[in-house]
């Protein structure tokens, strides 16, 4: 024997019954600690069993308590070990379980034909039952996809089960040291040892219980119930053959083809040697009479019957009408049922639905336009005799032609539709495919029929597929721009080509005196009112003056933009920045959310002048800085924000940098590079660099800078810029230049960011380029990379219109508004005329007061713009900046698509293999 081990009569047990379990041990007059009730490490009873002899008996009645399941445990101490045991001992719910019977009348149906389902129910003791029972049927091919989502639904109401860790702790784990202390005895309120009951713990069981059968137990259940055995689908599948010159193979082929196998219009051989006169239609004289017209299999639903309430009698049985879809396949049936007492259970069975003699159509799921292919039938025969097999596949002529023998081919019949033909002895148990290799020549739905017909037994199948046009939608794009001192003619060429869908056709000009000037299109959808801790009030006041002050500099407002710029699409606006909201175009509705921001913002100032994450959190450097940010762009556009309140912010962000400064260097906590540069960014729009600690702080930040990413970099060139130390401002602006990339293709560039670290504020690429464009236009406003900046943003908004979120969004704003200011973009002053192959299409003065109101488009549709060449003009006037560009749409049907644009290069390499000879 084993030192210890339990062995129980059987795995499972009834009410009432006796549990038999058998105990052996290694040794004669042992002693074990035994307990029939253990749940969760916890013995809530226990017994010592003295064993004379190395084997007994232990009789346990198994009652009601046990259900569903229970666990025995036994413990033995021997020479110095301890050895555990335990048996977990099962007891099936049997009166909440019903015995669920489901039958058809027949096994096997024919396709489409009507059949009877009945049902029986009884309880665990054989009587019937009263209630429900939901009954489907559904294609078990569906589950070589996606099998049954649920398990057996007992496991929901019955299936929980108690469980049980064994945990045993002894004194051979106890180690001892050398080390100890002296005591006194006489501070001892106890001797030799604590009360009872002040060590140790009760477990309380109780009903709950843990789910123990998953979903791999039930689908091995419900695989010996039913298997996954699934029979052909009436539907189409299989391979499909692309083919270029595929007639000639074909012809060869079957000349050489056993059993007389041909295809309409090619020479048969003689069957049985026997050469026999034909019909017109191409069958040999008198075999037409002879076939089995077929019914025309064509409804392959998924689901045959699905009954959600079936009643039962007062016998526990039901019965229902089933009608098979006409698809060849295994139905699986499945019922389940459920009564007020809550007794539940199901069962699985299963139909047949299929032909002696079928056919199933082997074609791809769709065509497109002057696809050449192999179409299929695939013909079984389950007869006991060889049979002569005439297959028929009918086509739409209108979509399709046949590439075989171009000369004998088919014509259409009355209907329009071809029929082409073949013929070929299938064996008995045997199978045949005849194939038919077709193009497709227009778009269109394509009923396609095909039939197997014999003398004895035939079979037939349609099916609707789809032709899809040939060809793509197609955009070539074109672009160029004056400077501000540029005048004269500029001449952008494009061509049409013939075979176009002309409906589809789209011609647009595009026109704007500034880069940045597109963005205004963002900035009702920027504001909203505060809600949440200070960050989130922040994300909502700070776009919100940015907003204001962007308008303010730009000379409009909100109802300007709402009445003369295009505005998002609804299905953009709901998932804008994750909130559905909407637009704002109204000026007061933006100044009464400002003034809810910044009475929101009062209130979460702490005593100390800072700001924390909440009002009764400790206050922050960086959540100060934040909030001081967004006041300071409140003053600049113009917000009156209380004085006091700012100043105490500032105050508590200088005292809580030089209390840290005044720290020893490892113990300062004033957090990491970007954060401080940051911070310092902050105290420079205050001009708070008075006291020697900060003004050293901030030469050790500079000193440091190889430490920062361009991210940091930038604030801290905008915070030296601020401080008058420029010769630092430039010198860092270089630093985060030699981290440009630029693509001259689309005249873009921008300052790369790390890979790693994506989820720190400071290693954000919008925002790194906003603060790199707005560093740039502080420091070095004729930067040539301006522009490219402002270009490289404009491309990576979402949907056109704005960024990953209102606050880098908002930082891009006001960059490029800084921007438009420095460039001298927002002041032009030129007149602007487009032509359109000769004909004048716009003339426009363009001046600050239209800078964003005038029209700056121009439209052609359909058939304004015909097939070749056309020619556009664009003429300016006068000083200002122009940004155009020239955007043809269309849907081409050409058979060689030639690449457009230069944002996306992919190139692809075929290779044939070849046999190795």
């Amino acid at each position: 024997f084993n030192d210890l081990e339990i062995i129980a009569d059987k795995r499972t047990y009834k009410v009432g019954e006796t549990a038999h379990l058998l105990v052996n041990v290694a040794e004669n007059n042992s002693r074990i600690l035994f307990s029939d009730e253990v749940s969760r490490g916890v013995l809530r009873s226990y017994r010592f069993i003295d064993l004379p002899s190395r084997s007994t008996v232990i009789d346990i009645p198994v009652e009601e308590k046990h259900v569903p399941n229970f666990f025995v445990e036994a413990t033995l101490v021997r020479n110095g070990r301890v050895h555990m045991e335990n048996r977990e001992l099962f007891v099936p719910p049997v009166k909440g379980l019903l015995k669920v019977a489901v039958k058809t009348d027949r096994p096997q149906y024919e396709p489409g034909e009507k059949g009877r389902v009945s049902v029986q129910v009884t309880d665990a003791a054989g009587k019937p039952v009263q209630g429900q029972v939901t009954l489907t049927a559904y294609d078990e091919s569906v589950t070589y996809i996606q099998d049954e989502f649920g398990p057996n639904p007992s496991i929901f109401f019955y299936g929980q089960k108690r469980y049980h860790d064994p945990f045993v702790d002894t004194s051979l784990n106890t180690q001892f040291s050398p080390h100890g202390r002296f005591e006194r005895p006489e501070h001892y309120i106890y001797e030799g040892r604590q009360p009872d009951g002040w060590q140790g713990w009760w477990g309380l069981e109780g009903a709950s219980l843990s789910l123990g059968r998953g979903m791999k137990e039930g689908k091995e259940e419900a695989a010996k119930a039913g298997g996954l055995m699934g029979g052909s689908m009436g539907g189409y599948g299989g391979d499909f053959f692309s083919v270029s010159s595929v007639a000639d193979s074909l012809n060869a082929r079957y000349e050489a083809a056993p059993h007389g196998a041909r295809i309409l219009g090619q020479p048969a051989a003689d069957v049985d040697g026997l050469s026999k006169p034909r019909s017109s239609r191409g069958e040999p004289a008198g075999m037409s009479e002879l076939l089995v017209q077929p019914e025309i299999r064509s409804y392959f639903a998924d689901t045959a019957i699905w009954l959600p309430d079936l009643k039962l009698d007062d016998h526990g049985k039901a019965e229902a009408e089933i009608t098979f879809p006409q698809s060849l396949t295994t139905w699986r049936i499945r019922g389940y049922a459920l009564t007020n007492a809550t007794q539940v259970g199901d069962t699985t069975a299963k139909a047949v639905t299929t032909k002696n003699l079928l056919v199933r159509l082997q074609s791809p799921r769709f065509f497109v336009e002057r696809d050449e292919v192999v179409l299929s039938a695939n013909v079984h025969n389950y007869l006991k005799t060889d049979k002569q097999v005439s297959a028929e596949l009918i086509v739409p002529a209108a979509l399709f032609s046949y590439l075989g023998d171009t000369d004998k081919s088919p014509t259409p019949d009355a209907e329009g539709n071809l029929h082409l033909k073949a013929q070929a002895v299938v064996k008995a148990n045997g199978e045949h495919r005849f194939d038919w290799p077709v193009k497709a020549m227009k778009e269109g739905l394509a009923t396609i029929t095909v039939k197997a017909m014999t003398d004895e037994e035939s079979d037939g199948m349609r099916m609707a597929f789809p032709v899809l046009v040939h060809g793509i939608n197609k955009t070539v794009a074109q672009s160029g721009s004056y400077r501000l001192t540029d005048d004269g003619t500029r001449t952008l060429k494009v061509d049409l080509p013939e075979q176009i869908d002309p409906e589809q056709t789209r011609l647009e000009i595009t026109l704007s005196p500034s880069l940045a000037g597109v963005m205004i299109d963002a900035l009702p959808y920027l504001v909203g009112y505060p809600y949440g801790c200070v960050e989130q009030t922040m994300s909502r006041f700070y776009p919100c003056v940015l907003v204001r002050d962007a308008l303010k500099k730009m000379g409009t407002d909100l109802e300007t933009i709402g009445r003369q710029r295009r505005q998002m699409r609804e299905d953009d606006l709901k998932n804008r920045f994750g909130r559905p909201d909407s637009p704002v175009f109204d000026s007061e509705e933006l100044d009464r959310m400002v003034r809810a921001g910044l009475q929101r913002l009062y209130t979460f100032q702490r005593s100390d002048g800072g700001w924390g994450w909440w009002r009764e959190d400790e206050s922050s450097p960086y959540q100060t800085s934040y909030v001081l940010q967004g006041l300071h762009a409140a003053r600049e556009a113009g917000v009156n924000v209380d004085g006091g309140v700012y100043e105490r912010g500032f105050q508590f962000l200088v005292n809580a940098i030089s209390k840290e400064l005044a720290k020893p260097k490892n113990e300062q906590r004033i957090g990491d590079m970007q954060t401080q540069a940051y911070i310092a960014y902050i105290l420079s729009q205050n001009e708070s660099f008075g006291s020697d600690d900060v003004a050293k702080w901030l030469n050790e930040l500079y000193a440091t800078r190889e430490n920062l990413n361009n991210y940091g970099r930038a604030l801290l060139a905008l915070a030296m810029n601020n401080n008058k130390r420029l010769d630092e401002a430039r010198t860092l602006l270089r630093n985060i230049l030699q981290f440009v990339d630029r693509d001259d293709s689309n005249d873009t560039a921008w300052v790369r960011t790390p890979d790693a670290y994506w989820w720190f504020w400071w290693n954000n690429d919008i925002e790194t380029n906003a603060w790199t464009l707005k560093a740039m236009v502080a420091i070095d406003p004729k930067n040539e990379l301006g522009p490219r900046l402002v270009k490289w943003l404009l491309n990576n908004r979402r949907n056109g219109y704005y960024w990953r979120s209102t606050r880098d969004t908002a930082q891009t704003i006001a960059a490029m508004v800084d921007f438009m200011q420095a460039s001298g973009e927002s002041n032009p002053e030129y007149a602007l005329t487009v032509n359109v192959d000769g004909r004048p299409m716009k003339e426009v003065t363009v001046t600050k007061t239209n800078f964003f109101t005038f029209d700056n488009r121009v439209l052609l549709y359909g058939l304004h713009v015909k097939p070749g060449p056309h020619e556009i003009t664009i003429t300016k006037n006068g000083p200002g900046a122009l940004y155009y560009s020239c955007y043809l749409s269309y849907f081409t049907k050409e058979d060689e698509i030639k690449g457009a644009g230069n944002e996306i290069f992919v190139n692809r390499e075929y290779f044939k293999l070849v046999p190795k000879t």
